[in-house]
């Protein structure tokens, strides 16, 4: 069984209606999994800036255009995600 982690966000009414829209437009089966999928782009995102690659969008006509992201510097160095541990497991790390 894959372990799950619940979360919860609080969200503007805007940014509610865009993660509804994205769900709708993606055909995800759930708000959940349309921020799974947000998150993947990010992850190659990140790991194309931090290779220092370029994102390019090339329009209809054959033209290309560097797509500039509006989030801070990112450190250049390997994108890795840490794994989160079960209650259990982190409380016994802790001490608790």
């Amino acid at each position: 069984m894959i372990e799950k982690f619940r979360v919860q966000f609080d969200f503007t009414i805007e940014a509610y209606n865009e993660l509804q829209a994205l769900k709708e437009r993606l055909r995800a089966s759930s708000r959940a999994e349309a921020v799974r999928i947000a998150l993947g782009v990010l992850r190659w995102v990140l790991e194309q800036h931090s290779a220092g690659n370029k994102i390019l969008v090339e329009k209809q006509n054959g033209d290309q255009q560097e797509v500039v992201f509006p989030f801070p510097k990112v450190e250049a160095t390997t994108y890795s995600v840490k794994e989160a541990k079960p209650a259990a497991a982190a409380q016994e790390t802790a001490g608790v």
